[in-house]
């Protein structure tokens, strides 16, 4: 019994130990001020971080949006705030201000000078904070080309530094997304390293997640593609931005579609092209493009590896951009080579031509040509997931050196999948509302390809059912803390957009589940899986008002609706017919498929 004893009190010790360490690794926080207003100071292992508040508009709260190593036990008072009143209490240095997450507001008293002060905390993420060389992001946000050198420094959520070094560049990247207020970002490190447990790169994507409400369907997407076997599917991890000490969001790294070791390992005839050609290695782009390709020299061997995407027309940059056109209206950029030669445009775009004229004319030696295991895995994340964009926008297929097979993937770019634009869960397969490549329809209609697709829909059914019933609800506690932050900025400056628009971070959890169990159950019954049926999420069992506006503001009705059901009529409107009720002030318009989950306000349109 003593001996029982004993050992529980040791354990007890190491156990307080621990939790000690852990405590003393978190970084104290500051309050301090200057000319400029106030600020926080954070010491990370190599430097002293300073962030500055975020204020919507003059008299309104003073936001500062700790990063999750940042001690949450109190802030404490630096000898520039001594004197300073806060909550109508004399502040003497190294004494704290006590906050709590979710808390209302403190009066910090200066001088003349006053601020409302509330602070918010992220919980589980690693931080990134990004210095560029002018210290603003003014020119970076100008134009996608515009680029800076800075600095990164990346702190784990346990206040250990993972990396701090030189970026050779950072720019804005996107198309739609560009131009909102929270851009994406690509990142180029000085050497290749491993950021956050992700492959050792060089080249990194800060995703912006604008579109996608519930944070978390591109990276269950990403994690299903990997487990279904697609090869160099990117890795990824949400993170904590700050640029020049300025709060950004929370963000989605991943490692960005790039030739090379530990991304997409092919043959790398672009490190040829600039070994052969000098003035690229002296300066990135110093070479100009002269017709469809670029006057270089090449090498003996062209055959590969290619990098292309399937790009729509009015998203090429024709005096940049390599690419090509076949015979069925599709254009395909060089992403690697990316200043590729005309002979090498060539070359590729007769390979990709002579394989879409054989899947369309229905010849069965397409098989020779292309990989049709990953073709049946790109199309079949695709259909899982709805994407609008699918297999016409952010399609990469790469070919190998000295090999005659095209291979589709990796997959890339979901924002707006898993119900966030297309809410008709039972959309058919066959169908084609995002005017997609016509390969895949002729693709589908094969014995072989569908037997594919069928085996690999059986082989992701375990993760699927895992996430549904655990891992979303996991990852939505993971990120909670920083989506809380985010949602601040994006209350004050995001537009309007047509992706589903409720208000609450949990009832865009809850869509998630709904309609990816759905989506699910729909092609179980089309593919003939009758042994697996996804449990639909529980609801609340709680009554939701939703109000019905006329365009002028005002109420036409009211109406209670119990949670989890969908709407399957609306109000008359008086005058002229056609018009569609938006959710929320949003540009969504209300569809059947889309469950009531809150209250919600729909808006007549005509």
């Amino acid at each position: 019994m003593k001996k029982q004893i004993r050992l529980i009190i040791v354990f007890c010790i190491f156990a307080a130990a621990g939790i000690a360490f852990l405590h003393g690794n978190r970084k104290a926080v500051r309050l301090c001020a200057d000319e400029n207003g106030l600020y926080v100071s954070l010491k990370t292992d190599n430097e002293n971080i300073i962030l500055r508040p975020w204020q919507k508009e003059e008299n309104a709260p003073c936001y500062f949006f700790l990063p999750a190593f940042a001690d949450g036990s109190g802030i404490l008072i630096d000898d520039s705030m001594a004197g300073a009143n806060i909550d109508g209490v004399f502040a003497a240095e190294g004494s704290q201000l006590r906050w709590q997450q979710g808390g209302g507001e403190h009066k910090v008293e200066r001088g003349k000078d006053s601020w409302n002060v509330k602070f918010m905390k992220s919980e589980n993420l690693p931080a990134f904070f990004i210095s560029t060389e002018s210290k603003s992001m003014e020119f970076i946000h100008e134009n996608k080309d515009n680029r800076e050198t800075g600095d990164l420094t990346v702190v784990n959520a346990d206040g250990n530094t993972s990396y701090a070094g030189m970026l050779d560049k950072i720019s804005a990247r996107g198309n739609t997304t560009f131009n909102t207020y929270k851009k994406p970002y690509n990142i180029t490190l000085h050497d290749k390293k491993a950021l956050c447990g992700l492959e050792a790169g060089r080249k990194w994507t800060l995703l912006a997640l604008y579109f996608e409400h519930d944070k978390i369907h591109s990276k269950i997407i990403y994690d299903m593609a990997r487990e279904m076997g697609m090869k160099y599917t990117t890795e990824c991890t949400w993170v904590d931005l700050y640029c020049n000490g300025t709060y950004m969001g929370l963000y989605l790294l991943t490692e960005a579609p790039d030739v090379g070791e530990g991304r997409i390992e092919i043959y790398d005839l672009e490190k040829e092209i600039k070994n052969l050609n000098p003035a690229l290695l002296a300066a990135d782009g110093a070479v100009e493009k002269t017709g469809g390709g670029y006057a270089l020299l090449e090498p003996d061997d062209s055959s590969g590896g290619y990098l292309i995407e399937l790009t729509p027309e009015e998203r090429l940059q024709k005096e940049k951009d390599v690419y090509f056109e076949t015979p069925a209206g599709y254009y395909f950029v060089l992403k690697s080579p990316k200043y590729a030669t005309e002979g090498q445009r060539t070359y590729i775009q007769k390979f990709v031509c002579n394989i879409e004229n054989l899947i369309v004319q229905e010849d069965p030696s397409y098989k020779n040509y292309i990989d049709l295991q990953s073709f049946a895995r790109q199309f079949l994340i695709d259909k899982m997931v709805l994407d609008i964009d699918a297999m016409r926008y952010s399609t990469f297929y790469y070919k190998e050196k000295n090999s005659d097979i095209l291979y589709s993937g990796p997959i890339w770019d979901y924002d707006r999948a898993l119900g966030g634009y297309i809410s008709d869960y039972e959309a058919a397969v066959e169908a084609r509302p995002n005017n997609m490549n016509p390969w895949y329809m002729s693709l589908y209609q094969d014995e072989e390809f569908y037997g594919e697709l069928i085996e690999n829909y059986r082989k992701i059914i375990p993760y699927a059912q895992k996430m549904l019933t655990q891992g979303i609800d996991e990852y939505a506690d993971m990120i909670r803390p920083s989506v809380e932050m985010d949602t601040v900025l994006m209350h004050a400056y995001a537009e309007p957009n047509e992706t589903i628009s409720y208000t609450c971070f949990d009832s865009y959890i809850r869509y998630l589940k709904f309609f990816m169990a759905n989506r699910l159950n729909y092609l179980n019954s089309l593919w003939g899986v009758t042994d697996i049926y996804f449990d639909i999420p529980e609801f609340t069992g709680e009554y939701h008002e939703v109000v019905f506006e006329d365009e002028t503001g005002a109420v036409i009705e009211r109406r209670m609706v119990m949670d989890g059901e969908c709407l399957e009529e609306f109000p008359a409107v008086s005058g002229e017919e056609g018009g569609y009720w938006m959710m929320n002030g949003g540009k969504k318009g209300y569809e059947m498929q889309i469950p009531i989950l809150e209250d919600m306000l729909l808006t007549y349109h005509r």
